[in-house]
């Protein structure tokens, strides 16, 4: 391997064991060459060399400054390293204010299988996120796409959508609404082409991945 292809990675952590594990790790990568550990986000701003690594490994539950304080404070300094933030918390609202304030990772301590891997993938100006927190992100994303939406439809067709996805037959919904089936039908069909749907099937899929 090159020289090039060699990385000095630094972690901050205060858990003694998952520290042990993370030297551990990095003992058996071929293409980390030096790891350097701090206690504290207090400790690694005092470090004057905190400069001189590669990657940034940074838990987020640490106590005092906590790895999102940290990391905004990285960005006001300009840091220009990536930070891969590690965590077993899963708060929607804490993985994407990680990604908006701009980390390169987003990791389960359980899913850091290959460190190896995992550093080369990110000093390759990639991106890393553990697999079911992805999910949630694909997920989140497809949110409001349905909301703006259903945001399309009349009053009466919200009516019409929440009677039908509540099981009612066509001809029960319209004697509540005081309408006609015909009336209603119609209604329904301005519904599956504002949703872009072919059926109540893909009606009720489309509805309940809001």
């Amino acid at each position: 391997m090159k020289k090039t292809d060699l990385y000095k990675i630094g972690l901050i952590e205060d858990e003694k064991k998952f520290q042990d594990h993370f030297k551990k790790a990095a003992s058996e990568s071929q293409n980390i060459q030096e790891v350097i550990i701090w206690n504290s986000c207090e400790i690694f701003l005092s470090d004057k060399t905190n400069h001189n690594i590669d990657l940034l490994y940074l838990d987020i539950n640490l106590p005092h400054m906590n790895g999102i304080d940290l990391l905004i404070k990285l960005n006001e300094m300009h840091y220009m390293i990536p930070v891969v933030m590690l965590t077993s918390l899963d708060k929607d609202e804490t993985i994407f204010r990680c990604i908006e304030l701009g980390a390169s990772g987003y990791i389960y301590k359980s899913d850091l299988h290959n460190l190896s891997e995992t550093t080369n993938i990110i000093m390759k100006s990639g991106a890393i996120i553990s697999p079911s927190i992805a999910l949630r992100v694909l997920n989140n994303f497809r949110k409001p796409e349905t909301s703006e939406t259903l945001e399309k439809l009349s009053d009466r067709e919200k009516q019409v959508l929440d009677l039908t996805i509540n099981g009612m037959s066509a001809a029960e919904a319209a004697k509540v609404l005081h309408i006609s089936v015909h009336t209603f039908r119609n209604h329904t069909k301005n519904i599956y082409s504002k949703l872009n749907v072919k059926n109540k099937v893909q009606l009720m899929k489309r509805v309940n991945s809001k």
